[in-house]
């Protein structure tokens, strides 16, 4: 017998919360957080507002998709999450493992991270976790069904492509180090 978390989530499944409203929270709220932030419209009332409206805008049209095209957020968001903490999980473990042999390890990182190359690092971790939750979908799929590039073959590519965004990086740091 399923316990009650899994009935819970079952339902909210069900109700469409996963394809429909929690990815309609998820984007508004990021959309007007940006907006807000950027400045788009103004710091006063009237850009507030105004973001706010753009926002939902932008937010019911990301609501519709799942219907029009019959592509669903829930699975490949809900992979994306956890798969992105889980790896910020690792990181923090990897911290505190690395603070224990080094004294003043954040001082050591600020000294050592001073190029763009964790920009990439970052960039390349992303691109990975867009890819493995399968939220590559949304640009892959289309509405009449047509056919797809398999998942496998996709991962490979996004591998190698990630394969090579670090030798570059790592080439980039050595040369770096020489100068």
């Amino acid at each position: 017998m399923a316990n009650f978390f899994e009935l819970v989530v079952q339902k909210l499944n069900e109700f469409g919360f996963y394809d429909f409203l929690f990815p309609f929270i998820l984007f508004s709220v990021l959309f007007y957080a940006l907006l807000m932030k950027s400045k788009l419209f103004g710091e006063m009332r009237e850009g507030q507002i105004l973001s706010a409206v753009v926002s939902l805008s932008v937010a019911f049209l990301i609501f519709g998709y799942p219907i029009l095209v019959g592509f669903t957020f829930g699975t490949q968001l809900s992979a994306f999450f956890t798969q992105l903490s889980i790896i910020g999980l690792l990181f923090i473990v990897a911290l505190i493992f690395a603070s224990m042999f080094y004294p003043d390890f954040p001082k050591m990182l600020s000294e050592k991270l001073v190029s763009p190359n964790k920009v990439y690092l970052f960039i390349g971790i992303a691109f990975l976790l867009f890819v493995t939750s399968g939220l590559v979908g949304v640009f892959t799929q289309s509405g009449d069904e047509g056919p797809n590039a398999p998942r496998d073959i996709i991962l490979i590519v996004a591998g190698i492509i990630i394969f090579v965004v670090v030798i570059m990086i790592a080439a980039a740091s050595v040369g770096g180090e020489q100068k």
